[in-house]
């Protein structure tokens, strides 16, 4: 019986004499509803996941706050002391949260759906009145003080509990991309900005162009995440949520000479030829000049017939002054460099690589790791009839990328060469020592006439100097082909490569 104050008196029967079948008969009669409910609920939980524990949770905890005030009456003679403490002190903890909340949880709070915000002020009125209509008032008794209604009342504060814990703490993916969008610390910003400042006048006066200037200097809002200036000026910049690398041997564009105006497009075009054969030792022929300037300039592809502008031609020497974009631009399908996205100026747009620095626990991963430098190796000697000479060998220099399985890809490509211009760079230079006969880890010997021969070591050579010793120091098996090749020095470098190719066919063949 309920009295004039709304509170639930004891009637006839007190708690004691309850029964299960009062509760089967209740659970019964509310089956349509329950299933209502969860088909409702099921339905909100399938949105993304931070959005249901931001919303979901906290409009639940604001739904069962609300319930537990408005039936604090009911519940004050038979409710357990643990939940007439939460309708006390409930509402208070749920407006405190709300307050001092993450801004998007207080705006979900605040502005959460209609339905819901109509359900937290019309539900339990009318859910009581459905329950008192089919199972008479004594169906809130049952459901509060009841063994399986506790247990329902302590399962849904363990997933609101759940939800809220969930909601308020960040997961490592947040963590990494807010990492990302953080400075370095310790580069230099103010001169970052410059050099990108500078660029982007020129480019707006007309001195300069580039496919990837437009996108650069729409929008002066830049966020340098990296900067590194040195043999290189490196600027790394957040672009929509693409990282963007930018690099140059100079920083500004003055720094570079300018090419002769009065040259006609033909004779600039033998001019670039001459530029790239120079730096390559490629013998590209000149009556070929226009399929090499649509590749080093590949905008002529898009404008057919037009003649390049000064801008064009300006940026174009400059960059044709920076062997590593001639490397990464004239030889893509060596598949060890990285892609070129465009250019700007005299700075060119590289694909951005996850660096790969050694480390400590990665022993545990060092097959993994040799079939990688092995897939790097195999790509260097089967380059044409010229193999890439790589003279600065070392992990620091490796990264990863996802279009190029099973290898590394080389960073900086500032001391790769072609055997004939290494030969060119080595051969007859004058020395005195051995040491004279050095281009980084590519070594000669000083002959007797007192000049330097070609190289005397080779890529697996230094591969197994450099990189597998590093990962394996002395294990080894005979089993594994590749760790052979590196310490049966008992034989020949041309046998070990001869077997180490066989090996190649057979394991890495789409490498």
């Amino acid at each position: 019986m309920i009295d004039r104050f709304g509170v639930i008196g004891r009637g006839p029967k007190g708690p004691k004499d309850w029964n299960v079948s009062v509760l089967v008969e209740l659970l019964g009669k509310s089956k349509s509803l329950i299933v209502l409910l969860v088909e409702k609920w099921m339905a909100g939980i399938q949105n993304a996941e931070s959005r249901t524990q931001a919303s979901a949770g906290w409009v639940l905890v604001r739904l069962w706050s609300v319930y537990v005030r408005s039936m604090a009456n009911l519940r004050a003679v038979y409710g357990p002391p643990k939940i007439l403490l939460w309708s006390v002190y409930g509402p208070f903890m749920v407006n405190l949260s709300a307050v001092n909340g993450p801004p998007m949880v207080r705006q979900r709070f605040v502005y959460g759906p209609s339905i819901f915000r109509l359900w937290c002020i019309f539900g339990p009125p009318l859910v009581r009145l459905w329950c008192e209509q089919e199972c008479g008032e004594e169906a809130w008794r049952i459901a509060c003080c009841s063994r399986v209604g506790k247990i329902a009342i302590c399962v849904m504060s363990i997933s609101i509990l759940y939800l809220i814990i969930s909601a308020l703490t960040p997961t490592e993916s947040t963590h990494k991309a807010a990492d990302l969008d953080v400075p370095r610390a310790g580069i230099n910003l103010t001169r970052a900005n410059q050099v990108l400042t500078s660029l982007c006048d020129a480019y707006e006066r007309g001195d300069v162009s580039g496919d990837s200037c437009n996108r650069l200097c729409y929008d002066r809002n830049w966020l340098v995440t990296d900067f590194y200036e040195g043999h290189k000026t490196v600027v790394i910049v957040k672009d929509g949520g693409q990282t963007a690398v930018y690099k140059s041997t100079k920083p500004f564009m003055n720094d570079f000479d300018e090419p002769q105006d009065h040259l006609t497009d033909a004779q600039f075009s033998d001019r670039v030829v001459d530029v790239v054969n120079n730096e390559l030792r490629l013998g590209w022929p000149k009556h070929y000049s226009r399929h090499l300037m649509e590749t080093v300039w590949p905008t002529l592809l898009r404008t057919k017939g037009e003649a390049m502008s000064r801008a064009d031609r300006r940026s174009l020497w400059a960059l044709l002054k920076q062997p590593e974009f001639i490397l990464f631009r004239v030889l893509p399908l060596t598949r060890v460099t990285p892609k070129l996205i465009g250019t700007c100026g005299h700075m060119y747009q590289t694909e951005s690589l996850v660096a790969f620095k050694m480390k400590g626990y990665y022993t545990n991963l060092k097959a993994k790791i040799l079939v990688h430098v092995m897939g790097t190796l195999k790509l260097l000697y089967e380059f044409l009839d010229e193999p890439l000479q790589w003279c600065d060998v070392r992990f620091d220099n490796l990264g990863l990328s996802a279009d190029y399985p099973k290898r590394f890809v080389l960073m900086d490509g500032d001391m790769v060469y072609t055997k004939s211009k290494l030969d060119s760079l080595l051969k007859g230079r004058p020395c005195e020592t051995d040491d004279d006969c050095k281009i980084g880890d590519c070594t000669a010997r000083c002959t007797a006439n007192m000049v330097c021969s070609s190289r005397s070591n080779g890529n697996l050579e230094v591969f197994c100097d450099k990189l597998v010793n590093k990962l394996f120091a002395n294990q080894w098996s005979k089993n594994n082909k590749y760790l052979v090749a590196c310490r049966d020095t008992g034989r020949n470098i041309t046998t070990r490569l001869n077997e180490l190719r066989l090996t190649w066919s057979w394991n890495l063949p789409d490498v």
